[in-house]
């Protein structure tokens, strides 16, 4: 009878078997795990924990450069040198000598047959502001918005009294409780860290032509000489074309010195943060709160450092166009204004076709300035004292910004509004949140072009040649 039973050495054995299956069991386990881990890693240093569960959030609560250097006892120091080579570690402040405000006069210039605001601050002299400078090691940078972080919970705003609708761009913002921004924590976690000494000028409307001149700027002033040393560098967000790069140029800030940083958040080792301590005064945020010498010695500097540029004309007589641009402030016949105030015998400029100094060559001999509220027609900081500003805004908004600017520079203004018109008005959106409605008026070409022969005479201002 033949044996069936399979021979000894062809019989299956169930132990390598099993013991291949569990190696392979445990190796895909292990690789799922790792790629799981890794996933969860990375999503949770990008800010993207949220796709797994809701994340922790916090608080941030503002406080002022004076508070907040009054609260952590900082070290005074006397100079920009001091100050930069003071121990790393404990907090050092240099706070500049305030300097005298600039003389109290408005030069307003008021007429009966048109719409004119009310200033209930008029006879409230320029604030009174002090730069200040704190240097502190391990703080978190939020480049977009400006926001400091020396501590987690604590927020460094330098000249806002309150939180703006751009700070709705902080990494994980979730919204705005009373004083406070409520913030998911984990997005908070720095994407780069820089080593080396930096002064801080990023700023939440770094993004506009005239904060970038008046708050930005000025703050560098103190630091030029150690900027061109090498021993300093300024952190800012990522350049927005070729004119904020060349007012830092004529400043004279090189590039090498310059951090450019697009991360939601940076991990600064030493850095230097501006701010300013306001004596008293109106609200900082609607008019120009760096203390005036320095805004004039940086529009100085600008001015007399721009290139000439031969072949453009420099008009006695400006109009600043605003036709095609988007804006909280419409003006929605812009066109006939234009081409009344051309007939007038008014040049017509779209500041934001020409080059930084090619509207410091059209502005330098300017006699009249004349335009809708908005940056372009901030360049009569480059135009002679005594020149007159004509600002054209709705009756819903606030032209203090340019009565300041123009006591700052000595200038006289003619503040003209127009009813903005309900039914045109939308809202503005940012960040899935409506933060404004937009303000549409119409200007009275003729009724406009005479009101403004009628002043101009009245102060003895020769009209302009019309063109034909």
């Amino acid at each position: 009878m033949l044996d069936r039973r399979v021979p000894r050495w062809r019989k299956p054995q169930a132990g390598p078997i099993i013991a291949a299956a569990a190696t392979r069991i445990t190796a895909a386990i292990t690789s799922v795990a790792y790629a799981f881990i890794s996933t969860v890693y990375w999503m949770r240093f990008a800010g993207l924990a949220r796709t797994f569960r809701h994340p922790r959030t916090i608080a941030l609560t503002s406080s002022g450069l004076d508070a907040y250097c009054a609260r952590v006892d900082a070290i005074s120091a006397t100079s920009a040198e001091a100050l930069l080579v003071a121990p790393a570690g404990a907090p050092h402040v240099w706070w500049l000598p305030a300097p005298e405000p600039p003389p109290p006069h408005s030069r307003i210039i008021k007429i009966s047959d048109a719409l004119m605001p009310k200033f209930p601050i008029l006879d409230v002299p320029y604030p009174a502001c002090q730069q200040g400078f704190l240097r502190i090691s391990c703080a978190i940078v939020f480049p977009q918005t400006g926001v400091v972080m020396p501590e987690i919970g604590v927020a460094l705003r330098n000249d806002f009294v309150g939180w703006t609708a751009d700070h709705r761009q902080l990494p994980g913002f979730v919204d705005f409780d009373g004083d406070a921004l409520i913030a998911r924590e984990r997005a908070f976690y720095p994407m780069r860290r820089i080593r080396q000494p930096v002064i801080n000028i990023c700023h939440a409307y770094h993004r506009n032509y005239v904060h970038w001149v008046t708050d930005c700027l000025p703050f560098l002033l103190p630091w030029l000489t150690l900027l061109q040393q090498g021993r300093l560098a300024v952190l800012m967000p990522p350049l927005l074309g070729a004119w904020q790069r060349r007012t830092l140029e004529l400043l004279g800030v090189p590039a090498s010195a310059v951090i450019e940083a697009p991360e939601p958040s940076v991990l600064c080792d030493d850095m230097i943060v501006p701010g300013l301590r306001i004596a008293n005064g109106p609200n900082p945020r609607i008019c120009i709160p760096q203390p005036a010498p320095d805004v004039r010695e940086t529009i100085r500097i600008l001015r007399c450092a721009a290139r000439h540029e031969t072949g453009i004309e420099q008009p006695e007589y400006i109009y600043v166009s605003r036709r095609g641009l988007k804006s909280f402030r419409t003006m929605s016949n812009e066109e006939d204004v234009e081409w009344a105030m051309s007939r007038l015998g008014f040049a017509v400029i779209h500041p934001d076709e020409l080059t930084f100094d090619q509207q410091v060559t059209y502005f330098a001999r300017a006699r009249v300035v004349a335009g809708p509220h908005g940056a372009g027609l901030n360049n009569a900081v480059f135009a002679p004292t005594e020149c007159l500003v004509v600002d054209i805004f709705p009756d819903t908004w606030s032209p203090m910004w340019m009565l300041r600017e123009t006591q700052l520079f000595g200038q006289h203004y003619l503040p003209v509004a127009y009813p903005a018109d309900p039914a045109l008005s939308q809202p503005v959106h940012f960040r899935n949140a409506i933060i404004a409605r937009s303000n549409v008026y119409r200007v009275p070409p003729d009724d406009f072009a005479a009101t403004l022969v009628g002043v101009m005479q009245r102060m003895g201002i020769d009209r302009p040649a019309p063109m034909r």
